[in-house]
Formats: structure tokens, C-alpha cells, sequence
């Protein structure tokens, strides 16, 4: 996986499959316990999947205040093992 702090890199990968910034909202019973859940855990969403329900969207900039606030990486693939473009990414 490829990873960067770069608002344009991620920009770059997230436009051209239609992602848009979302915060996961209530605390996900995986989420450690010093979780502040009116904080929300950044995450990408895509139209037509899943999880819309547990997410409240957000500009691009309150997304990236927030990543660079909390240190975080994003991490992702273009291609998958056979070279078709992929929508894998995680942020840290």
C-alpha cells in the first residue's frame, strides 16, 4: 500500500472513484475505550455501499483539519492483484 499526508494525493485517489469524506457517527463496538465519539473516526465513502446509516458526511476541509489534527496516515492501492483499479484505502 502506498501511504501519504498529502490533502492533493488523497483528493487524487478519492475523486476519480467518487469517495467523498464522512465521519463514522456513535461508537463502534471495536473503537477503544478513551473513543470520543462526537469526534468521529474519518473514513471515505462511496455511493451505493453500505454504512451510510452509521456516517455523517463532511466537507473535505473539516476532513483534513481533523486528519492533520490527529496525526493520521492514509494508506491505499490503486490496482488490486490484477491490475483493475481497486477503492482499498485505510486511514491511521
Amino acid at each position: 500500500m502506498i501511504s501519504t499526508h498529502d490533502h492533493d494525493e488523497i483528493l487524487a485517489w478519492a475523486e476519480p472513484r467518487e469517495a467523498y469524506a464522512v465521519k463514522v457517527v456513535g461508537k463502534h463496538e471495536q473503537a477503544p475505550d478513551d473513543f470520543e465519539p462526537e469526534l468521529g473516526a474519518l473514513r471515505l465513502g462511496f455511493m451505493g455501499y453500505v454504512g451510510e446509516e452509521t456516517t455523517e458526511p463532511m466537507m473535505w476541509d473539516e476532513f483534513f483539519t481533523v486528519f492533520d489534527e490527529r496525526g493520521l496516515t492514509f494508506y491505499y492501492r490503486e490496482v488490486d492483484d490484477d491490475g483493475n483499479p481497486t477503492n482499498d484505502y485505510r486511514i491511521e
